[in-house]
């Protein structure tokens, strides 16, 4: 579902854009594919070096760095474009999610886009893995969860269900995430 939002949201021909949270692109496919194929040059960010060195393997053309959301090496305005898929998920009060979103705001570059996605702790799946566990494990760790409790892919496809029905007036309980498009202003 999050290739779809990149390909509606990040602008053709967009220049250099930063992807945080490089587990998707370790692990499996991730966004990597929809953000090139919308950029002209791709860096992404993790805290885990291992998540890093597997996501450079995987994509060779991805600039990947270890590095903090909370305090990103890079010049104020560096990029053109944020994606920011389900990273602040990981944090465990709002100060750690301001202090990132500042961060974000201060290397994307004036004009340029973010794309940033959250677990919407509406959904009932995504209330119930969360409630099972103190603190919140990163999202792959909720999923895991998720197959455990529901048995299998069935909770995958439950999820998959849910999104299908981002037009209708439930979407804000189904919506296994909340997604957010701003452009930094002058």
């Amino acid at each position: 579902m999050n290739s779809a939002l990149v390909e509606r949201w990040l602008p053709p021909g967009t220049g250099t854009t930063l992807k945080t949270d490089l587990w998707d692109e370790a692990m499996g496919e991730g966004l990597y594919a929809a953000i090139a194929a919308r950029s002209e040059r791709v860096v992404g960010v993790d805290v885990a070096r291992a998540i890093v060195i597997a996501a450079a393997e995987r994509y060779p053309d991805l600039d990947a760095r270890v590095a903090h959301v909370h305090a990103l090496p890079f010049e104020d305005g560096s990029f053109d474009a944020i994606v920011s898929n389900s990273t602040l998920d990981h944090f465990d009060d709002a100060s750690e999610i301001d202090r990132s979103v500042l961060e974000l705001a201060r290397v994307l570059r004036p004009g340029g886009t973010l794309i940033l996605t959250l677990d919407n702790p509406a959904n009932p799946l995504v209330a119930l893995a969360s409630a099972r566990r103190k603190p919140p494990p990163p999202r792959p760790v909720a999923v895991m969860i998720g197959h455990r409790i529901h048995g299998g892919g069935g909770f995958l496809r439950a999820l998959a269900a849910l999104e299908r029905l981002e037009h209708a007036p439930t979407r804000y309980v189904t919506g296994h995430f909340i997604a957010v498009r701003a452009t930094r202003l002058a």
